[in-house]
C-alpha cells in the first residue's frame, strides 16, 4: 500500500468532504420526494381525457413564436452579462457568452445544487480565457439586478391579486435576502477599495506562485463590482433586465393565446413571479412535478380548469426547460470541441 503523504488527504479535507457530499445527497433526495409530492397533486384531481385534449388543442404559430421568445430571452440575457465586464477592457464575445450561458442553464435544471453559475465560469475561460474571478463578479450582480427587479415586480402583484400565505411569506424572505444582497455587494466593493493596500502588501510577501494568482484574482474581483460605479452600465444593466423580464412574460402570453387561455399580461407575469420562486426549491432533474405543481397553481389564481392549467405546464416546461436542456447539451458540445484551444488570460495579456 501507498503511504505516501502525499497522495493522503488531510483530515478537516476529509470531513469536510463527505460533508459537502451529504448535503448534496440529502438535497437531491429530498428534491425527488417534494417533486414526486407536488406531481402527485398536480395529476390527482384531474381527468385526463380533458388534458389531452387540452394538450392537442394548440395554435402551432403562437408556439412557435413562444419558442422563439425563449431563445431571445437567452439572447438578451448573453448581452445584459456582456455590459457588466469593464469597459476598458476586451468583453467577451455573444459568441462566447452565449454557450456559457446556456450551459449554466442546463446544469441548473439538470443537477438540482445551482452549481450551473460555475459551469458557466468555466465554460467562457474555456473559451476566450477570462478571469473567473472577473465573471463571478459579474453574475453576482446580474443576480442582485434580478432579485431587485423579482422583488418590485412581486411587491407591484400584491396589490392586484390575493396571493396565497406561502407565497406572501416567501415575498417578506425575498425582501430580506434584496437587502442582504444589496449590502453585501456594497460592502465587497468597498472593502475591495479600501482594503486593496493593506492586502496588496501582504500578497507581495507571498510566494510568487501564490502571490502572483491571488492578486490578479484580486484585481479582476474588483473589476467586476466597478460596474457598480458606472451609471452608463447600470442603466444599461436595468434595460436588459427589464427586456429580459419582459421577453420571459412574453413567453408564458404567448404560450396562453397558443392554448386559448386568456392572453392576460398580467397572467403571465404573475406566472412568471411564481415559477421564478419555485426556481429556490429542491427539486427532480429537470424541475419535473415541482415546476408543473406551480404552473397550475399560478393559474388557478385566475380560476383556469385545473385540466387546462396542467397542458398548459406541460407545453411551458416543453418549451422552456426541455428547450433550453437542448441547447444547452449541444453549447456542451461545441465547448468540448474547442477544447484542443489553450486561451490566453486576459490578466496575462
Amino acid at each position: 500500500m501507498d503511504h505516501n503523504p502525499d497522495h493522503e488527504s488531510p483530515f478537516p479535507f476529509t470531513i469536510s468532504s463527505a460533508a459537502g457530499q451529504a448535503v448534496r445527497a440529502g438535497r437531491f433526495w429530498f428534491g425527488l420526494i417534494l417533486s414526486g409530492g407536488a406531481l402527485y397533486l398536480a395529476l390527482r384531481t384531474v381527468d385526463i381525457g380533458q388534458v389531452t385534449r387540452a394538450l392537442g388543442d394548440i395554435h402551432p404559430a403562437w408556439a412557435g413564436l413562444a419558442i422563439i421568445s425563449v431563445v431571445a430571452t437567452v439572447g438578451a440575457k448573453a448581452a445584459r452579462w456582456r455590459g457588466l465586464y469593464p469597459e476598458e477592457g476586451e468583453r467577451p464575445s455573444l459568441a462566447a457568452l452565449t454557450p456559457a450561458l446556456l450551459i449554466g442553464m442546463m446544469v441548473n435544471l439538470l443537477i438540482p445544487a445551482r452549481l450551473g453559475e460555475l459551469a458557466r465560469i468555466y465554460a467562457l475561460e474555456r473559451l476566450e480565457g477570462h478571469s473567473k474571478a472577473l465573471s463571478l463578479s459579474t453574475i453576482a450582480i446580474e443576480k442582485w439586478a434580478d432579485l431587485i427587479l423579482l422583488f418590485v415586480t412581486f411587491s407591484g402583484l400584491l396589490l392586484t391579486i390575493a396571493w396565497p400565505s406561502w407565497l406572501v411569506a416567501w415575498g417578506r424572505g425575498l425582501a430580506t435576502l434584496a437587502v442582504g444582497l444589496t449590502l453585501a455587494l456594497i460592502g465587497a466593493l468597498v472593502f475591495l477599495e479600501r482594503a486593496q493596500p493593506l492586502i496588496q502588501r501582504g500578497l507581495d510577501r507571498l510566494p510568487s506562485r501564490w502571490g502572483t494568482p491571488l492578486s490578479r484574482g484580486w484585481e479582476a474581483a474588483h473589476a467586476g463590482l466597478a460596474a457598480l460605479h458606472s451609471a452608463p452600465q447600470m442603466g444599461a444593466l436595468l434595460g436588459w433586465t427589464i427586456l429580459v423580464w419582459l421577453l420571459s412574460a412574453g413567453t408564458n402570453l404567448l404560450l396562453l393565446r397558443a392554448l386559448n387561455l386568456p392572453p392576460s399580461p398580467l397572467i403571465a407575469i404573475a406566472l412568471l413571479v411564481i415559477l421564478q420562486a419555485g426556481s429556490a426549491l429542491p427539486s427532480s432533474p429537470a424541475k419535473i412535478g415541482i415546476f408543473h405543481y406551480l404552473a397550475m397553481v399560478g393559474l388557478g389564481l385566475f380560476g383556469i380548469p385545473r385540466e387546462h392549467a396542467l397542458a398548459f405546464a406541460v407545453w411551458l416546461h416543453l418549451i422552456v426547460v426541455v428547450q433550453l436542456i437542448i441547447l444547452g447539451v449541444i453549447s456542451l458540445m461545441w465547448v468540448s470541441l474547442q477544447s484542443h484551444r489553450t486561451p490566453v488570460s486576459r490578466l496575462e495579456a
